[in-house]
């Protein structure tokens, strides 16, 4: 996964809800890169003022994991899609 390909899909308000997606990706086929997780770790509260934990997805595979994760919308409290 080159940096200059990766897309963001979608920001998670937690690490733990973005790991749960990730997994769920993942277990799927599709590679995911989470980013923003260092600022989980070291300054929580600044998370949603940075955008949440994000998930980024090859261009290839960004229609598909939009697709899956819309799955998800009723089981997850909060999904931010963003728009390709």
């Amino acid at each position: 996964m080159h940096e200059q390909d990766l897309v963001t899909i979608a920001s998670f308000p937690t690490q733990f809800e973005a790991e749960l997606a990730k997994g769920f990706l993942e277990n799927l086929g599709i590679a995911v890169l989470l980013s923003n997780v260092h600022m989980a770790t070291i300054a929580n509260d600044l998370l949603p003022i940075t955008g949440g934990i994000m998930i980024q997805v090859t261009s290839q595979d960004a229609a598909r994991t939009t697709e899956q994760l819309s799955r998800l919308r009723g089981t997850q409290r909060k999904i931010n899609i963003a728009r390709t």
